[in-house]
C-alpha cells in the first residue's frame, strides 16, 4: 500500500493509512488494556475515545509507549495529528468489537468510566500479569459482534484491516510475548506473525 503524496494541504483531504497500520493498531491496543485488567466502560464513545488518547500519552510521557511518527514520513503536524485521531478511533473500535470496551448505552447502566482510569495509570500497570492472563479475563460479551452484515459479504476479509488488526490482538494476547521487548528489526509484520505463532504452538505443546 502506498501512502499519498504528503504535500498535499486540505486539511479535508482523505489519507490513506499506511501499510503497517495494523501494526500500529496491534501495539496501541495491548499497550491501553495493560492499564487496566478488567472490562472499561464508558458513557459515550468520546469519552473512551478520550481515555485511550490520555492513557496512550501517559505512556509515552513515560517512555513506554511512542506515537508512529509520521511526520518523519513527510506528512505535516495537522496530517500527523488526523492520523493520531484516526489511529484512536481505531483501537477504540477494535476494543469495542472485543468487548474490553463498553458504553452505558449498550449494556442500560447509568455507570461512569473506571474512575482509575486517566487519574492513576500507573496503579494499574505491571501487575505481573502476563498479557495472555489480561486477555483472557476480557472474554467477548456478545459474539454477535463478529458476525459480517449481509451488505458486507462481498469485501474481502484481506482487505478489512481493522478485522485483521483485531485478530492479531486476540492472538498476541493468547501469547506470552511483551511487544516493548521486541527489537526493532522484529517491528516487521513478518518476523512478529514467525513469533506469535512459535508461541502459540508452544504453549499447546
Amino acid at each position: 500500500m502506498t501512502n499519498i503524496a504528503p504535500t498535499q494541504s486540505n486539511d479535508n483531504a482523505q489519507l490513506t493509512k499506511p501499510a503497517d497500520w495494523a501494526i500500529h493498531m496491534v501495539t496501541a491496543s495491548l499497550k491501553f488494556n495493560s492499564a487496566n485488567t478488567r472490562m472499561s466502560t464508558y458513557p459515550t464513545p468520546d469519552a473512551a475515545r478520550l481515555d485511550i488518547l490520555n492513557t496512550l500519552n501517559w505512556f509515552e510521557a513515560h517512555d513506554e509507549y511512542a506515537w508512529p511518527d509520521f511526520t518523519a514520513r513527510g506528512f505535516d503536524f495537522n496530517q500527523a495529528m488526523r492520523f493520531r485521531r484516526a489511529l484512536v478511533n481505531d483501537v477504540f473500535a477494535g476494543l469495542q468489537k472485543a468487548g474490553t470496551v463498553r458504553i452505558t448505552s449498550e449494556t442500560g447502566g447509568l455507570a461512569t468510566p473506571n474512575s482509575e482510569r486517566g487519574r492513576d495509570v500507573r496503579g494499574r500497570v505491571g501487575d505481573g500479569s502476563s498479557m495472555a492472563e489480561r486477555k483472557r479475563q476480557c472474554k467477548r460479551l456478545d459474539d454477535s459482534d463478529t458476525e459480517v452484515d449481509s451488505d458486507e459479504g462481498e469485501t474481502s476479509i484481506w482487505n478489512d484491516k481493522g478485522f485483521l488488526a483485531e485478530v492479531m490482538i486476540e492472538l498476541v494476547g493468547r501469547t506470552q510475548l511483551d511487544l516493548e521487548d521486541l527489537s526493532k528489526s522484529e517491528r516487521v509484520a513478518e518476523t512478529l506473525a514467525d513469533l506469535v505463532q512459535d508461541s502459540i504452538v508452544e504453549s499447546a505443546l
